[in-house]
């Protein structure tokens, strides 16, 4: 009797032993692995500035959901801290040009681009380093009311493109307190 009882131990026992992962949750805790890395590289003071499009941002999560063991949940709640962002995930990525600037996903999404770029000791793209040279302050995040946005705004001194609140006399004629940051760039 003992001996049956012994018996059921060992076979409960054996049953708590933990099962290999399946690829399928190896590669989720991966990309988990490496979303947490990621996070760990320090940005400078100027991580709130964004330097890519809309579009560019939008490719960039496209590319990181096709990883093995990433998707939409794991990028949301783990990349962007955004657990409840499936809507605007799914608007900042199917719009087009620069229409989604004012979406959460677009600048936490870039700020977890950039610290991947970094943590794989990648170069800014041409494409890169030019928008840090035409807009010095960051692409704006602001939508433009498309009423407002006029040939005259948007072609009126380079203090309005770099983020400038000054207005000079000339603007002053316009109601708009529109930051124009670059949106007809990629509009």
């Amino acid at each position: 009797m003992q001996q049956v009882h012994q018996e059921e131990e060992e076979e409960v026992v054996e049953q708590q032993e933990p099962k290999p992962l399946t690829k399928a949750k190896r590669n989720k805790l991966q990309a988990i692995d490496l979303i947490s890395l990621v996070h760990s590289v320090q940005l400078d003071d100027d991580e709130d500035e964004i330097y890519d499009s809309c579009p560019v941002v939008a490719e960039k999560i496209t590319r990181f959901l096709k990883m093995d063991g990433v998707n939409k949940k794991i990028f949301l709640e783990h990349a962007i801290d955004q657990k409840d962002g499936y809507v605007q995930l799914k608007a900042f990525v199917d719009g087009s040009n620069q229409a989604e600037c004012a979406n959460k996903t677009y600048g936490k999404a870039y700020i977890f681009f950039e610290r991947l770029r970094l943590l794989e000791g990648r170069e800014k793209s041409e494409e890169r380093l030019r928008n840090e040279a035409l807009y010095p302050y960051g692409i704006s995040t602001n939508k433009p009311d498309a009423q407002i946005v006029s040939h005259n705004l948007l072609h009126k001194g380079a203090d309005r493109c770099e983020g400038s609140d000054e207005m000079d006399e000339e603007d002053s004629d316009s109601d708009s307190e529109t930051d124009l940051r670059c949106y007809d760039h990629f509009a």
